[in-house]
């Protein structure tokens, strides 16, 4: 028997790999997935960058890392435009008074106008 080298494997490749995984598993957390992606870029980078043919697992880390950057970045942005819509709802706006009087001892609208010297009432008026 021959004895064959085998080519070393990268393990920016592999950490790549396992980050944009556990970022794409992460997503029903808002923040976490983004550093993870991010990181997960960086080693697919640092991968390639060392010299090494592309790997398969450095492949597979660098897209799942953007896939779950995009999707992160999708969702953050939606919820972000929907919270003028929501407040403008007066089911929800009564949810968040209720909830607020709960753990704060005042409503929601009354804590705006507190700290920010906005009637919201009046803000949304057309």
């Amino acid at each position: 028997m021959e004895n064959q080298v085998r080519p070393k494997k990268s393990p920016f490749a592999s950490a790549s790999m396992f980050l944009g995984i556990f970022a794409m598993l992460s997503l029903g957390t808002i923040f976490l997935p983004l550093p993870l992606a991010a990181l997960g870029i960086l080693f697919a980078c640092l991968a390639h960058r060392k010299g090494q043919k592309h790997e398969i697992s450095g492949l597979v880390g660098l897209i799942a890392s953007l896939v779950a950057i995009v999707i992160s970045i999708s969702v953050i942005v939606t919820s972000v435009a929907m919270i003028p819509t929501l407040i403008k709802d007066p089911k929800y706006r009564e949810q968040m008074d209720m909830v607020a009087e709960q753990i704060y001892g005042e409503s929601f609208d009354d804590m705006i106008e507190d700290l920010y010297g906005i009637d919201i009432d009046d803000l949304f008026e057309d």
